[in-house]
């Protein structure tokens, strides 16, 4: 008996020595997730709906593991490394952005950082769209992206205040409608651009693709840059066909403007209507008494019209 009693203890301190050495010696990182495997299959829930995370060129496992942690995204560092080193995950997880959702296990975030996603949002403004088809356009796009910090309101907002902005955009200075300065083009943002982001994209794009053209073109012609602004967008609205016509157009407008005549374009009453149908207009709206109405008013309409 004292020979098995002998033999029971030698085994416990055995067992127990072996445990206290392999765990003071072999790091966490290389066995624990054997011991729990349920856990990287077990749902946990994050702080924020969606969380971006980004993984930089050249970043070591371990150094993405650590920024894995200070974003909140894992709570056991040696834990998730050991998973994906076991499952060989390790060798594929990628550089670039990654979004990640509100509730989700170790095992799909280790998988989703082997897939970067696209971190732009990309979209196009038409020629000829007016400020509330670009809200209406814009606010469409952010809505289907899951980490978008754009804000409709904000952008509503910040589009009736052109004043904010006349120091930093020189063709602001005298106006106050940002209709015809939001440049339709192919645009390429964040996905967690803010209105004030997308604005201020827009207003660069003019800046930079509009604004010189405008200014050499109203030389020539002896307007002011945004008188020039004005009559190409009714150029844009009353002309359908190509560049010929656009021209035509263009002369019988400046003709108009320059020897004193009415304009009557119907484009610039239906903009005040706000009506992109293009009907025809009705006694009552050509007798009404309006800035747009250039059938009663000479000269340009106060705005551009898109």
């Amino acid at each position: 008996m004292k020979k098995l009693i002998i033999a029971i203890i030698g085994i416990i301190l055995f067992v127990g020595l072996g445990k206290f050495l392999f765990t003071k010696y072999v790091p966490k990182y290389k066995y624990i997730c054997y011991f729990d495997k349920a856990t990287a299959h077990k749902e946990y829930t994050l702080e924020h709906k969606w969380t971006e995370f980004k993984i930089k060129k050249g970043e070591t496992i371990k150094n993405i593991v650590d920024d894995l942690f200070k974003q909140k995204l894992i709570t056991d560092k040696d834990y998730f490394l050991c998973y994906v080193r076991k499952e060989k995950l390790d060798t594929r997880i990628r550089a670039g952005t990654f979004y990640i959702p509100n509730k989700i296990t170790l095992s799909d975030l280790a998988l989703r950082l082997t897939k970067p996603e696209d971190p732009y949002v990309h979209f196009v403004i038409p020629e000829g769209f007016k400020v509330s088809n670009i809200v209406s356009r814009v606010t469409a796009v952010f809505k289907e992206v899951p980490v978008s910090q754009f804000n409709s309101k904000e952008f509503q907002t910040l589009l009736k205040k052109p004043s904010m902005y006349k120091d930093q955009f020189e063709f602001l200075k005298n106006v106050n409608s940002f209709e015809g300065f939001l440049f339709p083009a192919k645009y390429d943002l964040e996905k967690t651009s803010t209105a004030k982001e997308v604005l201020n994209t827009f207003l660069q794009t003019f800046n930079k693709r509009a604004w010189p053209v405008l200014k050499d073109s109203s030389n020539k012609i002896a307007i002011t840059p945004y008188e020039a602004l004005i009559i190409a967008s009714i150029v844009e609205k009353e002309a359908t066909g190509d560049m010929k016509e656009k021209k035509n157009v263009a002369d019988i407008i400046i003709r108009r403007y320059k020897n004193g005549w009415y304009l009557q374009t119907d484009a610039v009453l239906l903009y005040y209507y706000q009506d992109d149908s293009k009907h025809s207009l009705t006694q009552q709206e050509l007798q009404q008494n309006h800035p747009y109405n250039v059938y009663k008013n000479i000269g340009l309409p106060p705005t551009p019209i898109c």
